[in-house]
């Protein structure tokens, strides 16, 4: 019983359906990446590519690199848009509408056509739908409608409401609301459609040419064909979809297919006989309310929802399969057999039929549930590398052909037909073709017990092994593939960035190696594996699929080459985890993807580029006030004098990747930028003159280029340039004159000072003639005076001696003696001469002293001035004694006298003031 119940569980889980679905890709965009609001109403897309969706917030922008919202003069949601040949962007509101319209710079300005219009009018009106026309363009709200032709709007006369006016094959067509659909042959001619009157009880959502007539869509019926007057139910599998989920906005592509957008359940992509694709919410749509269609000049698809924006690639050479419930897991291995798709993943082998039918589901092949490293076709027999072991696949059966595990890979063995070689996880190993065209296990390789993921053999026979985990070995087996006589380890110490994370492959004549997002090519001269230069900041790892055809595969995208010219730039988000590329059989390569896989089919050499223009898009200047000076001439924009800062915007119109950027602005700055995805650059501190910024994106090599020219201020004009080299000269001129004169005034200086100097040195030696003979008259002055003090001395002395003698002697006759020599003293001490030889010689050291104190103290007397003059020579009141022939005392009391007339202060210092005069 236990038996029986495994096995049901094992045939139910065999016959587990994965919910996934194969679908184009699709981009999301939210409302968080573009900032602006989530509801979408229209699109339209400029001459240059670029797209425009009018948001609930204004008018949003995307050039492939940048958002931007352009909001309307009310703050108003951009209901419909349109756009012309002329490079305008019409936009309808609520009580405006007009145009939006590149400056010289590329910025968009507004110009509001609905101010030329009474505001009564239209201040209650919401413009739903612009038509452009060969007859003008039309706005419309549900109410009026106007046309504008290029000069003037006036309103176009309406007896009815009227849902969206359109253009089918040069008719215009306009269907009322509730009522006929009317065709407009004249602006003031409305022509009933025969027959349409039936449908007076509908919602026209959509009208849109058929090979047999019209096809009519309806909100809540689906869609009528109309055929010869008559309308009846188009007979197509969508139609009961559209009845039940309700029919909001239509599209016919430029390939004839119709893009049918509902309410309640996403969009339909319909062929002639049925639905090729369904998209909502659950695979892959932000919303399931769809507001507006529109095809792109690459034939890209975009949807405005209700909650964000979508675009599906249409043109993608890819056609997806999103596993987003994990159904079958991650994939790692493919191959087709048998009309049936296998893909082993890491949860077992699936199989679904092939050619594939839209949506089939995948079934579990019984057994193999586990690890699955590689599907390979060798010789009609499928062959599964497991983590188990190695199988062989025959419908559904899963027959164990080898017990060792972890069969990463196979590779036929060079000048051996009918041997394989297996990287395991213990080494190599080999297998045999019998007689019966069974592939049977024979043997292990000896020398090597590592796990082996990858082999590549090169042009000498050697095998070059990736090991996961530790490096890679270059390995040279012998002749019967039994062991290896030569084995050599390359790893960091030979110059790789990284022991693990490796892949190797063919290059031409070389092998080349990647490590760590960098690709390695062997040096000759250094002996180690140096770095390739290559414009690309990641290097791309190589999936070589067959001799000159090989996938590079980026983080975000696939280059598919061939004999090295690109024929496909693929964009999409490979799996790391394994070799991404798995060549199938007729021109079919499945990639796998972190989450499901895609599948790519060779149709022309053209498939999967995208034809984009690359431009700087936008130039901002600090000085919007002075746009009126920006000018072109020839190819070179001409900014004014006084720009330093320019901010330049760059586009791709490469919607259906993730674009990146690099530039230089030589002379500012001269090598390239690194890759950015930041679609925009300020450069500052610009000189005057001529600059060529040069753009290139990761897209091809080709490099746009923006000229433009910076005006010279007024001083750097070449009249002032003129003026300057005038003034130069003259100044040079000028200087020159005025240096002769200088130097000749130099001369004149030179000589005079030459005199001047002489004049002082023959001054200096009479000064110091003149101070010396001062100064030997004050030593002279000294020396008499000093002399007279010690005569004056003598005679008092020998006067002294003679009063005692005197007394001492009372003869008559000495009495007499003594006294005619007392006389004689007195006449020497008393000596006017003496006197006036002092006076004679103290004039001539100590010139005007006498005029000058007797000017300033009239009342001073001859002894005073004598006094005076003994003081001036710093004599003590001992030394003036003996000339006064006074005592100390008589001197002091003469110079307290003399301090009172000289009008001293009691701390002032006599002689000091004496000898300062």
């Amino acid at each position: 019983m236990g038996k029986k119940i495994a096995s049901l569980v094992l045939l139910l889980y065999c016959q587990l359906q994965a919910s996934a679905a194969d679908s184009p890709l699709i981009i999301n965009f939210s409302s968080n990446l573009y900032q602006a609001a989530d509801q979408n109403w229209s699109f339209a897309q400029d001459r240059e590519g670029i797209m425009y969706s009018g948001n609930k917030n204004g008018l949003l922008e995307y050039d492939g690199a940048n958002w931007k919202l352009h909001p309307l003069p009310n703050g108003q949601t951009a209901r419909a848009l349109a756009s012309d040949d002329k490079g305008r962007i019409y936009c309808g509101s609520y009580g405006e509408f007009g145009f939006w319209q590149r400056d010289l710079l590329g910025s968009l300005r507004y110009t509001s056509l609905s101010q030329q219009l009474p505001r009564a009018a239209i201040h209650r009106e919401e413009f739903w739908h612009i038509l452009v026309s060969k007859q003008g363009v039309f706005f419309q709200s549900f109410g009026v409608m106007y046309r504008y032709d290029g000069k003037k709007v006036e309103k176009v006369p309406t007896f009815f409401p009227l849902m969206f006016l359109r253009e089918v094959e040069g008719r215009l067509l306009a269907p009322a609301i509730q009522g006929a659909i009317y065709e407009l042959q004249g602006l003031n001619q409305p022509r009933i459609l025969p027959g349409s009157e039936a449908l007076s009880k509908h919602t026209i959502t959509a009208i849109f040419s058929d090979s047999l007539g019209l096809l009519v869509g309806t909100s809540k019926s689906g869609v009528f064909r109309y055929k010869n007057g008559r309308f009846s139910p188009w007979e197509h599998p969508v139609n009961v979809e559209l009845q039940r989920y309700q029919l909001n906005k239509a599209l016919r592509l430029h390939d004839g297919r119709l893009v049918l957008g509902t309410i309640l359940n996403g969009i339909f992509i319909t062929k002639k006989s049925g639905i090729q694709y369904h998209l909502n919410k659950n695979n892959g749509l932000q919303n399931n309310t769809l507001l507006a269609l529109f095809e792109d000049r690459d034939r890209n698809l975009w949807l405005g929802l209700d909650k964000g924006i979508d675009l599906i690639a249409l043109q993608d050479p890819l056609l997806y399969y999103s596993d987003r419930e994990g159904g079958i897991g991650a994939v790692y291995a493919a191959a087709i057999h048998q009309n049936r798709l296998y893909v082993g993943t890491n949860q077992g082998v699936f199989y679904r039929a092939w050619p594939l039918e839209k949506d089939a589901a995948y079934r579990l092949l019984p057994g193999s549930q586990g690890q699955v490293w590689k599907l390979a076709v060798f010789d009609g027999r499928l062959l599964c590398g497991h983590n188990e072991g190695t199988f062989v696949i025959e419908g559904n059966a899963f027959r164990r052909i080898s017990n060792i595990t972890g069969g990463w890979c196979f590779q036929r063995a060079p000048n051996h037909r009918n041997c394989l070689i297996q990287g395991t996880y213990t080494g190599l190993a080999v297998f045999q073709r019998s007689a019966s065209g069974e592939w049977v296990f024979s043997h292990k390789i000896t020398g090597l017990d590592e796990p082996i993921q990858k082999l590549v053999w090169d042009q000498k026979g050697n095998c070059w092994a990736v090991n996961p985990y530790e490096g890679i070995y270059q390995i040279r087996l012998d002749s019967a593939l039994k062991k290896i006589v030569y084995i050599d380890t390359i790893n960091t110490k030979d110059g790789l960035s990284s022991n693990s994370n490796l892949d190797v492959f063919n290059q031409g004549q070389n092998i080349w190696i990647w490590s760590n997002g960098r690709q390695y090519v062997y040096d000759q001269a250094t002996k180690r594996w140096q770095p390739i230069v290559m414009r690309e900041a990641i290097h791309p790892k190589i999936s070589e699929v067959s001799e000159g055809e090989q996938f590079e595969v980026f983080p975000k995208q696939m280059r598919w080459k061939r004999g090295g010219k690109v024929l496909a730039v693929i964009n999409t988000d490979l799996a790391t985890y394994c070799d991404p590329v798995i060549a199938l059989h007729q021109n079919y390569y499945l990639l796998c993807l972190e989450n499901g896989y895609a599948l790519f089919k060779e149709v022309n050499n053209s498939s999967g580029k995208e034809i984009s223009k690359l431009r700087i898009k936008t130039v901002e200047s600090l000085y919007p006030q002075r746009q009126d000076r920006i000018y072109w001439q020839g190819k070179w924009m001409h900014f004014p004098s006084g720009t330093q800062n320019l901010r330049f915007s760059f586009a791709l119109d490469a919607y259906t990747r993730a674009n990146m950027f690099r530039y230089r602005l030589p002379g500012v700055q001269d090598r390239w930028s690194e890759w950015s995805r930041v679609g925009e650059h300020e450069f500052s501190n610009l000189s005057t003159g001529y600059h060529t910024l040069e753009l290139q994106s990761d897209l091809d090599e080709k490099t746009a280029t923006y000229l433009f020219y910076i005006n010279p201020r007024w001083y750097q004009s070449p009249w002032m340039y003129l003026l300057y080299a005038i003034l130069v000269v003259g100044f040079f001129i000028v200087v020159n004159r005025s240096q002769q004169k200088r130097l000749a005034v130099q001369r004149r200086k030179l000589l005079i000072e030459k005199e001047r100097e002489l004049h002082q040195q023959r001054m200096q030696a009479r000064n110091n003639q003149l101070q010396q003979d001062v100064l030997n008259k004050a030593q002279e002055l000294t020396s008499t005076t000093f002399h007279l003090i010690r005569k004056n001395e003598t005679l008092l002395q020998i006067r002294e001696e003679l009063a005692r003698f005197k007394a001492e002697n009372t003869d008559r006759n000495a009495t007499q003696q003594y006294l005619k020599m007392l006389r004689f003293i007195d006449e020497h001490l008393g000596n006017d001469q003496d006197w006036q030889v002092f006076e004679d010689n103290f004039n001539q050291v100590h010139d005007e002293f006498f005029k000058k104190l007797k000017s300033l103290f009239p009342s001073i007397t001859p002894g005073d001035l004598r006094l005076a003059a003994y003081l001036r020579m710093n004599l003590s009141s001992k030394e003036i004694a003996p000339l006064l022939h006074l005592s100390i005392r008589g001197i002091e009391n003469k110079r307290y006298r003399l301090r009172g007339k000289l009008e001293l202060e009691g701390d002032d210092n006599l002689v000091e003031f004496l000898m300062n005069l």
